[in-house]
């Protein structure tokens, strides 16, 4: 890729998209071994840090922050909002606006959520002991859920998000069934 020019740059096609923590598994993505990945084929890497900014990290700038891995290494990081919110180098922000279909860029994002998002950086700036508190409320709730003989739980310990299985058989499944069904309603 042109480095100082976005106009000039490869076109490259070939993209590596992936979570930071999965949603439906609660896994952490393997981004080291993603990075080199990428090196070796030439891809770009997209992250989708929706889950994880905010929980992953000393300082909870997600996924990069956790496994140590230079932001440079990311091409560009999205994050949940309404439509989408993309962060990346001057390079390949600039890259991706002349290259896309022009109405796709000619929206801000809402006054509310752009203020909500600054106050949550703001937040994490203040209070930073946050994302260890949470880590550890994650790594307890993970560890008491182990604990019981009847679930299986999925995920990673960091993750707050925890999958939940019941360990029964297909016979048990009706009468389990009810069961969820009584806790839920209480």
């Amino acid at each position: 890729m042109g480095l100082q020019n976005p106009n000039k740059a490869a076109k490259t096609r070939r993209f590596l998209v992936a979570e930071g923590i999965y949603m439906n598994s609660e896994q952490l993505c393997p981004l080291r071994e993603l990075v080199k990945l990428r090196a070796k084929y030439k891809l770009r890497l997209f992250l989708d840090e929706s889950i994880s900014f905010g929980v992953l990290g000393t300082t909870g700038r997600g996924i990069a922050e956790h496994f140590n891995v230079d932001l440079f290494e990311v091409d560009l990081m999205a994050m949940g909002s309404i439509g989408g919110f993309c962060v990346g180098s001057h390079f390949i922000v600039e890259h991706q606006r002349l290259s896309g279909v022009a109405y796709c860029f000619s929206a801000s994002l809402p006054p509310m959520l752009a203020q909500a998002a600054i106050s949550a950086l703001n937040r994490f700036e203040k209070d930073p002991q946050i994302f260890a508190e949470l880590q550890d409320t994650s790594r307890l709730l993970h560890q008491i859920f182990s604990n019981f003989s009847k679930l299986t739980i999925g995920g990673h310990p960091h993750s707050p998000d925890k999958n939940l299985y019941l360990n029964v058989t297909w016979q048990q499944v009706d009468e389990e069934h009810k069961k969820l069904v009584e806790i839920s309603d209480k």
